[in-house]
C-alpha cells in the first residue's frame, strides 16, 4: 500500500508492507528554518491506541544523559531524518499516522504542519502470495536493546523467534504443502 500526500511544504510517502510502515519525507528550503525534526504519532483504530512512536536519539539540551537502550517519544526528541519507519506494525491492520514537522526551541516543540497518512499493512498471506521478511540489520538497534546485545545462541530461543518474525514458521507450513516432484526457488542474501 503506497500514499502520497503534499502540505505546506511538506511531502510525506508511506509505503506500508506487512509488519513495517516506510516514511521519505521532503520538506521545502523555505520551511526548513527553525526546524528540528518529525514527530511520529500513530493510532491503531483496531486497538484504539494512539501512541507517539519513539526513537532512540535525543537534544543533548533536553535530555544530556540517557540510559542505553533507552528510547524517548519522536514528539520530544524528533527524527531528524527525511526517512524513517515504524517496525512495530501488524499485518492486515490499517492505522492512521500523524506525521508532525516540529521547530523551535528544543525544550518546547512548536507543531507547525501536519499530514495525516492513512495506510493498511498487507496480510501475511492472501492466499495466492505470500511475502515474509526477518529482521535484519536495520532491526540492530532493537535486537540491542532487547536482547542486551547477546548473540542468539546465547540470548535463547525468543531471540530467533524476534529475528525470524514468523519467517521459519511460514517456511516449514509452505513446505509440508509440497507433492512429490515439486521444487522451491527463492531469493535470499545473507543465510546463515
Amino acid at each position: 500500500m503506497r500514499y502520497k500526500d503534499k502540505q505546506k511544504g511538506l511531502t510525506v510517502n508511506a509505503i506500508a508492507g506487512t509488519y513495517v510502515v516506510f516514511f521519505g519525507l521532503d520538506l521545502t528550503e523555505v520551511k526548513r528554518k527553525g526546524f528540528r525534526g518529525f514527530g511520529f504519532q500513530r493510532f491503531d483504530p483496531t486497538e484504539g491506541e494512539t501512541i507517539w512512536l519513539r526513537g532512540m536519539k535525543t537534544f543533548e539540551s533536553v535530555e544530556p544523559h540517557p540510559a542505553l537502550g533507552e528510547n524517548f517519544s519522536s514528539r520530544k526528541h524528533p527524527i531528524q531524518s527525511f526517512q524513517w519507519a515504524d517496525y512495530s506494525a501488524k499485518p492486515d491492520r490499517d492505522y492512521v499516522y500523524t506525521v508532525v514537522a516540529l521547530y523551535g526551541d528544543t525544550a518546547n516543540l512548536e507543531s507547525r504542519i501536519e499530514i495525516e497518512v492513512p495506510v493498511h499493512t498487507e496480510p501475511e498471506n492472501n492466499g495466492t502470495h505470500s511475502a515474509f521478511f526477518n529482521r535484519g540489520s536495520v532491526a540492530t538497534q532493537e535486537y540491542a536493546r532487547s536482547y542486551q546485545d547477546k548473540k542468539p545462541d546465547v540470548a535463547g530461543p525468543g531471540a530467533f523467534d524476534w529475528l525470524s518474525r514468523g519467517l521459519l514458521e511460514a517456511l516449514i507450513t509452505f513446505l509440508g504443502q509440497a507433492k512429490q516432484g515439486w521444487s522451491i526457488h527463492g531469493a535470499v542474501y545473507e543465510f546463515q
